[in-house]
């Protein structure tokens, strides 16, 4: 499935500061594990369906320690 979103705002903000912080690499990436959180946070799904590289790179990063900004300010550096 192939999607146009146009993100404004926080949300843009969000995402940005993901990608300047190093959690993720891209944009898009941003938004596919916020998609994934999002089924696994509600029971959406019982397994992602995703693809082998994307499983590969979420079990290295769940292997890493999570970075986590002190306070929301800091966060939108």
């Amino acid at each position: 499935m192939n999607i146009n979103i146009k993100l404004e705002g926080i949300l843009s903000r969000i995402v940005e500061n993901a990608v300047r912080k190093g959690l993720v690499k891209t944009k898009a990436e941003a938004v596919r594990l916020s998609v994934l959180e999002l089924g696994k946070e509600y029971g959406l799904i019982e397994e992602p369906d995703v693809s082998e590289k994307t499983a590969r790179e979420l079990r290295k990063r769940e292997k890493q320690k999570p970075v986590k900004a002190k306070s929301p300010e800091e966060l939108f550096r």
